[in-house]
C-alpha cells in the first residue's frame, strides 16, 4: 500500500532526523510527526538493544559511508606514511604535530550530497575538476540524489559528464514543478522499475502507482522497501 503526501513528507523528517542524530526514542518520533502518524510509520522502524528507534536501510547506507571513509583513510596512511614522505621516496611537508600524523582521505561523497562520477573528473583528479551538483533545497532530496547516483554507478550506467547530470536535473524540476517531494518519488519510481532515467509519475498519467511493497529486487533497495 502506497503513502499518501503527509506520509512521505513525516517519513522523511523521521529519516532525516535519524540520519542528523542516529538512533531515537519513540517520544522523539511522536514529537516529531504526532502520535497518530507514527503508529502507522513505525513499522518502516526497528528497536535496537536500547529500545531506540531506526530504520535498517538508512543505518547501512551510513554505515558503508563510514567503512568507505575508514578504507580511504587507511590507503592513504599507506601511500604517504606518517613521517611526512609518500612511499616513491619524495619528501613532501610533514603533517603538524597537532594532527599526529593521520592522514585524511576524501568521502565518498561531496558536502552538497554528490558522489564523484567519471574517472578524472574528481576532486584532485585530473585538472581537479569537482563535477556540477545541483543545489538541493532539503536534506531529504539530497539524501535521495546520492542513492541515485549510487544506483546509478551499481547498474553500471553512471554519469560521465556534467551535461548529463544537469539533463536529468532539469527532468526532476520540470516534472515535479519544482516540488522536491515529487521528485524523491520520481527518483524511487525509477530505481523500483530499474530504469536509467526519470519520468513523469504514473498517476500524473493516469496509470497506477508502482506498490514499493511489490517492486522487483534491484541493485538498490528503497528506503520504503
Amino acid at each position: 500500500m502506497g503513502f499518501s503526501l503527509d506520509m512521505h513528507g513525516g517519513y522523511l523528517l523521521l529519516l532525516c532526523y535519524q540520519f542528523n542524530n542516529g538512533h531515537f526514542a519513540e517520544s522523539n518520533g511522536i514529537s516529531i510527526v504526532g502520535e497518530e502518524m507514527w503508529e502507522k510509520l513505525s513499522r518502516k522502524f526497528k528497536k535496537d538493544s536500547s529500545g531506540m528507534w531506526y530504520n535498517q536501510r538508512l543505518d547501512d547506507v551510513q554505515q558503508k559511508r563510514r567503512e568507505f571513509g575508514d578504507s580511504q583513510r587507511q590507503n592513504a596512511m599507506k601511500r604517504w606514511g606518517k613521517s611526512g614522505k609518500p612511499l616513491s621516496g619524495k619528501k613532501i611537508s610533514v603533517v603538524p604535530s597537532q594532527c599526529d600524523g593521520n592522514a585524511v582521505a576524501m568521502p565518498m561523497d561531496m558536502p552538497n550530497g554528490s558522489l564523484r562520477v567519471g574517472k578524472g573528473n574528481t576532486r584532485g583528479g585530473a585538472g581537479g575538476k569537482v563535477p556540477y551538483a545541483p543545489e538541493w533545497k532539503t536534506g531529504a532530496m539530497r539524501l535521495k540524489w546520492t542513492e541515485w547516483l549510487q544506483y546509478r554507478k551499481d547498474i553500471k550506467k553512471p554519469y560521465k559528464s556534467d551535461r548529463g547530470i544537469k539533463g536529468t536535473e532539469n527532468k526532476l524540476r520540470e516534472f515535479s514543478n519544482d516540488n522536491e517531494l515529487v521528485m524523491i518519488r520520481i527518483l524511487e519510481q525509477s530505481m523500483n522499475s530499474e530504469w536509467t532515467g526519470v519520468f513523469e509519475l504514473r498517476e500524473s498519467r493516469g496509470e497506477s502507482v508502482i506498490d514499493t511493497q511489490e517492486a522487483p529486487h534491484q541493485a538498490i533497495e528503497d528506503l520504503y522497501k
